[in-house]
Formats: C-alpha cells, structure tokens, sequence
C-alpha cells in the first residue's frame, strides 16, 4: 500500500468512493460503520462534507483514524470536480442531491443509491452482473453492513472491465426525470 493512494486488499486495482451528499443525523451512525469497515479493507473514500454537524465531526474522527484511506476535501467547486475526476463511485445518502446525480450520470461515474429512491425515479435498476441488467447499486439505508456489502459487491464488479464498462454505459443512457 501507498501513502497517497491505498490498494485494496482484494487487487490491486484501486478503488474510490466519493460521498458528497447532505447526510442527516440519523444516517451518520450507519454511514461512519460503512467508512471505517471499507477504509479497513483498503478502499480510499473521499468525503465532501454537507449535512449534520455530527456528520462533519465524524467525518474528522475518520480522517484521523484513516489517514490514508479518508480524505476530507472543504466543500469547494474545484473539489468537487477533482473528486469527480477520480472517483469510481458516488455514494448518496437518502437525501438525493440531482445535480450532482445529472453531473455523474454525465461523466459516466456510477452511483450507490438508497432503494427508495427508485420510487422517484422508477428508471433505477440494481446491478445484476449475471443478467447483464441495472444501473446503478441499491442498498438499504438503515443497515449499515448492506451498504458495506453493496461497496463491496460495486467493488468486485469494478474490477471486470467489461461489466463495469457496461453498467457505465447503461447508466448514461438512464432517464432521470
């Protein structure tokens, strides 16, 4: 591993997740057990800060505890373009912020979205790499070992070039409105 850019322990294809949504104080317990299990297992996670004030202090704690792992970039513009341009996933929490759903469907950078939002958007279909379908990766926001699942299992289908080509291409041809 690096100091600037961890490998995981699975390959050593790296692998970055980027949560850049409004977290609400319910979510934040769930939502740092999923960072520090995947941060643990060598994924990086890049954390623009929106929401709760606890959230924010979590966020700290693991940018603390996960040096190289967690990085907390201020809510910025050019950061958020830069944690864009890196990263292979977009986590949102239950607070689904559309314009940045617009701007990764657009750059054709997957997301991770809680399962109710597919009733606002009836087009979301989670990811089944056997039948070829979905595209996107839904999890359930309340259990925060099926959120680390669903990174994981994002994860594992990264790691096949022509699946995760195809969920990209899929996901750019989604209808969102």
């Amino acid at each position: 591993m690096t100091d600037t850019a961890p490998v995981s322990l699975f390959t050593n294809k790296i692998f970055e997740i980027l949560i850049a949504t409004s977290i609400s104080k319910s979510e934040v317990l769930d939502l740092k057990v999923m960072c520090e299990g995947l941060c643990k297992l060598g994924f990086k996670i890049t954390v623009l800060p929106k929401g709760d004030q606890t959230w924010d202090q979590a966020c700290h704690e693991l940018s603390s505890s996960f040096l190289d792992a967690f990085n907390l970039l201020e809510r910025l513009p050019a950061n958020e373009d830069l944690a864009l341009k890196t990263s292979q996933l977009i986590f949102f929490g239950k607070e689904i912020d559309q314009r940045l759903l617009e701007k990764s469907k657009k750059k054709g950078i997957i997301c991770a979205l809680p399962w109710s939002t597919c009733e606002m958007i009836p087009s979301l279909m989670n990811f089944d790499a056997q039948q070829e379908s979905g595209n996107c990766f839904l999890y359930t926001p309340e259990h925060s070992w099926d959120m680390v699942a669903t990174m994981v299992r994002a994860f594992e289908n990264y790691k096949f070039s022509y699946d995760w080509n195809q969920l990209k291409k899929r996901w750019k041809d989604t209808k969102l409105a």
